[in-house]
C-alpha cells in the first residue's frame, strides 16, 4: 500500500513524502517513508523480483518530466526482501535534447543485465570536452557512458567486485 504521508519544504520547494506499507494477512510488516525527488510519482507498480537475489518484489515509481528541457525524470525503486522495505535509490536524468543525461538501473532479468549484478547505467555529457569545442562545432556532443555494478546485500545496494566500465562517444574532439 502506498499513499501521501506529508508535504515537506526543502529550500522553498514543496515535495511530497510518500509512505509505503507492507501487509500480510492484515498485519503490517514494515513501513517506509520516501521523499519524491520531483513533484510526484506516477506509474507506481510492483514489477516482481527482476532477478535480484534476496529480493521478492521491486516497486518502481516513475518521476515524470515536467516543464520541458532541463527537467528531472527517471525512476525511484523500493525493494521488498520479505522482511523490510528498502529504498534502493533514485535513478534520475535530465531531458535536454543533445544535452540529456540518463541514469538508470539495469536488472539481472533484463536483456542487457548481468545475472549476478544490478548495473547503474549513466550516459552523460563530457562537459570538460564539450566546453572546449569551437563555437561553430557541428559534430556530435562528447559523451561518457558508465556501467557501475552493484549487489543487494544486507538490505542495501553495495558496490560489487566488478570494475566500473567507462566508454567515450561522440565528438571528434576526442581525436587530439
Amino acid at each position: 500500500m502506498i499513499g501521501y504521508e506529508k508535504y515537506t519544504d526543502q529550500e522553498g520547494w514543496f515535495r511530497k513524502q510518500y509512505q509505503i506499507r507492507a501487509f500480510k494477512e492484515g498485519e503490517e510488516l514494515d513501513r517506509l517513508s520516501i521523499l519524491c525527488p520531483s513533484n510526484y510519482f506516477t506509474e507506481i507498480e510492483n514489477v516482481g523480483s527482476k532477478g535480484i537475489k534476496g529480493v521478492q518484489d521491486v516497486i518502481r515509481m516513475y518521476v515524470p518530466c515536467e516543464g520541458g528541457c532541463g527537467c528531472t525524470t527517471g525512476y525511484s525503486y523500493v525493494f521488498w526482501d520479505g522482511k523490510q522495505l528498502v529504498h534502493a535509490g533514485d535513478f534520475l536524468g535530465t531531458a535536454d535534447a543533445d544535452y540529456s543525461e540518463d541514469v538508470s538501473l539495469i536488472f539481472p532479468s533484463e536483456m542487457q543485465g548481468h545475472w549476478l549484478y544490478l548495473i547503474k547505467y549513466t550516459d552523460s555529457v563530457d562537459w570538460e570536452k564539450a566546453e572546449n569545442l569551437p563555437n561553430e562545432w557541428n559534430g556530435s556532443i562528447p559523451r561518457i557512458v558508465k556501467k557501475e555494478y552493484f549487489q543487494f546485500e544486507d538490505g542495501a545496494l553495495k558496490p560489487a567486485p566488478k570494475e566500473t566500465e567507462v566508454m567515450y562517444f561522440g565528438a571528434e574532439a576526442y581525436e587530439d
